[in-house]
């Protein structure tokens, strides 16, 4: 009776633990399935210098339905009631134009998002998002670098709101976006050692 409830035990932990790989699978394919935040640019005046206790101003980058790019640019704290003119440069701010994005129209509080679909993959280091008002004052001109996003998903925005739409994601090692396979993996491991000794102990009964 014993031997066989072993027997039957070692089977169940062997069953779990390859559960457990194939779900650690999973669930690192679906962080790259559409919808993720994989690349992101932080939109700055010329010079670079921005006020580092204000609104930031950004632009994400997520993954669309076959093979787009969904770019949302997110203003804050910029020309209140004013359009601004969105692109997509190639190697610098002054680059040539690679895609025209939908304009942003702020609020009277200087807020304002727009969002557009492209049909490529963002080039990290070479996509330079440039924002300018529509009246061609370089005044209030911004521009950032696309860079990779090491988080996905929508974060909050400096005043601590969620926003509908996603802003800038929070930026760290590899560490903060594999720890749960990792645990998985782990957990698996010690299933997978689990069920050995209890294999061992079978065949000396």
């Amino acid at each position: 009776m014993k031997s066989g409830f072993r027997k039957t035990l070692s089977t169940g932990i062997a069953a779990l633990a390859m559960a457990m790989v194939l779900f650690a699978g999973a669930g690192t394919a679906s962080a790259q399935e559409a919808g993720s935040i994989y690349a992101a640019a932080e939109l700055l005046p010329a010079g670079g210098n921005s006020n580092p206790n204000g609104p930031v101003s950004g632009a994400t980058f997520v993954l669309g339905e076959a093979g787009t790019t969904i770019v949302t640019i997110n203003l804050r704290g910029q020309q209140a009631n004013t359009r601004y003119v969105s692109t997509i440069r190639d190697g610098a701010c002054d680059g040539a134009v690679l895609y025209t994005l939908t304009d942003v129209q702020t609020d009277g509080s200087g807020t304002g998002e727009s969002t557009t679909v492209v049909k490529a993959a963002v080039e990290v280091g070479r996509w330079h998002v440039e924002v300018r008002p529509q009246d061609g004052s370089g005044a209030g001109s911004l521009c950032g670098v696309a860079g990779q996003a090491m988080v996905s998903g929508p974060v909050a925005s400096p005043e601590g709101e969620q926003p509908n739409a996603p802003g800038m994601p929070r930026t760290g090692g590899q560490a903060d976006v594999l720890w749960q396979p990792g645990v998985v993996l782990i957990t698996a491991l010690a299933c997978l050692i689990a069920g050995r000794r209890l294999q061992i102990a079978n065949r000396e009964q």
